[in-house]
């Protein structure tokens, strides 16, 4: 966090969206990363959604009046930050039914929801949430997941109906909690976080 907190503070860096969405979802929680990123001059509203979810009242409202963001989509965005409480709750119950009951409600499962529950190591729940998304058998989808190339993710995310543009982020996300899966290495939260986010940032270096 101490690199990531030292690009925040370069208000000179050009900080593309998905590295944006990459920090803040993988180190959202952290207080200096959450005070860096609010004081950023720019900060696209698909980081300021994922960011007000974890923010205090006090800089949540700090976020809202600096990046001019209009009333009228402040609730919305009050009202998506409850992504962090449904990770939360999806980490403390079964994967499959879960997944199930949120995948068919319209618009629960988003990329960003994703990227959460694969930073708490919740890749059966990925897996049960995209293959009721694509209408298929989660064995399917399983397979899908663990192809070691990018177009089994590529051709399920694209099935199950989500946003192209962060396609890439999950696909990067899904690699590496795939393979610590296959690798059977006991692992925490916070190394598994920190390794999606470096994975993240790599792939926006790659494709940039």
């Amino acid at each position: 966090s101490t690199v990531v907190g030292a690009m925040l503070e370069n208000n000179s860096a050009d900080i593309s969206d998905i590295s944006f969405f990459a920090v803040v979802a993988a180190l959202g929680r952290d207080e200096d990363i959450q005070e860096k990123l609010v004081s950023r001059p720019r900060l696209p509203m698909s980081a300021v959604r994922e960011l007000i979810c974890h923010v205090s009242d006090e800089l949540a409202a700090r976020l809202i009046l600096k990046h001019d963001i209009p009333p009228q989509i402040t609730g919305q965005i009050l009202t998506q930050g409850r992504e962090g409480a449904i990770a939360r709750l999806i980490a403390a119950n079964d994967d499959a039914a879960m997944a199930e009951a949120l995948a068919k409600r319209k618009g629960a499962v988003t990329p960003t929801l994703l990227v959460r529950c694969l930073c708490l190591g919740k890749l059966h729940f990925v897996e049960a949430a995209m293959a009721t998304l694509a209408e298929i058998p989660i064995e399917n989808a399983r397979i899908l997941i663990s192809d070691p190339g990018p177009l089994g993710v590529q051709n399920l995310y694209r099935k199950a109906g989500l946003p192209p543009a962060l396609m890439n982020a999950v696909r990067a996300a899904i690699s590496v909690a795939v393979s610590r899966s296959k690798d059977g290495q006991p692992t925490t939260v916070d190394a598994l976080t920190r390794e999606i986010l470096d994975r993240l940032l790599q792939e926006y270096r790659e494709i940039s």
